[in-house]
């Protein structure tokens, strides 16, 4: 932690850290897939990329 004026502290920056990671599924070609995971970082300007065999992932047919 990093101390600040008035005793109030900021956490470090850092590397994003996954909370909540994605999940496996499995589905049939007609079936659409939700993607979601959560994460948090300091400062919080993330972009989430999902990727399918070394491919960014943005419409699968």
């Amino acid at each position: 932690m990093w101390a600040c004026g008035d005793g109030e502290q900021l956490p470090p920056s850092g590397p994003p850290v996954i909370v909540t990671p994605p999940t496996s599924a499995a589905l049939n070609k007609s079936q659409n897939a939700l993607l979601r995971c959560q994460a948090v970082a300091d400062p919080p300007n993330m972009t989430y990329v999902w990727q399918r065999g070394g491919e960014n992932v943005h419409h699968i047919e």
